[in-house]
């Protein structure tokens, strides 16, 4: 089982991102919009842009939205799973949180910008929800009781099958059944827990 740290995007790009948020660089034509600042950011740190596909949609479990609200202590995470590039410590796993608000299971991932998407590619889809604590990210054990963080396992089931592509889609849907779903006794060898920080 993996117990790792996860990020949303890669370490690399979170110094081209923070570079871009504070670039000002003016030319003739006057300050850059914020798609000049990325690339130019991208440029300086020689970074190559990735394709990308818009990539959210909504949970449900049991068929129901999960109606987690802002000041719940729990969060439904979200992970791609990638089988030909595993995660590790240098290739943090993709993930987000459900909105908690509205509350109705949606989610969004994001690269560059809110909500453009992620990498190219095929994934499996993993689920966890997770206690969180003011200030320190997620805390404790997965509530699903490891019933969807193992890659092995959800393969197996076609809806947790994501494959990206350009321009990418803004309705995916997944159901999360854990009605007459015992949990496994032990988490499998590939399963990720506990995401440590947002």
């Amino acid at each position: 089982m993996l117990r790792m740290k996860v990020a949303a995007i890669a370490p690399a790009l979170w110094a081209v991102v923070a570079l871009t948020l504070g670039l000002s660089v003016s030319g003739c034509g006057g300050q850059e919009s914020a798609s000049q600042a990325l690339d130019h950011a991208l440029s300086q740190a020689n970074v190559s842009k990735q394709s990308l596909g818009k990539f959210s949609g909504t949970v449900t479990i049991d068929g129901q939205p999960p109606g987690i609200k802002v000041y719940d202590k729990h969060r439904i995470i979200i992970m791609l799973y990638d089988p030909k590039n595993p995660p590790s410590d240098k290739n943090p796993i993709l993930f987000v949180d459900c909105t908690p608000a509205p509350n109705d299971g949606a989610f969004e991932f994001s690269t560059y910008e809110r909500g453009d998407g992620v990498p190219t590619g095929s994934y499996i889809a993993l689920f966890e929800d997770m206690p969180t604590k003011w200030g320190s990210g997620y805390s404790g054990s997965d509530r699903f009781k490891n019933r969807f963080n193992d890659p092995d396992q959800n393969e197996k089931d076609p809806q947790f099958h994501v494959e990206v592509t350009e321009p990418g889609r803004t309705d995916w849907q997944f159901n999360l059944v854990t009605e007459g779903k015992d949990p496994p006794a032990a988490p499998g060898p590939k399963a990720v827990l506990r995401p440590t920080s947002k």
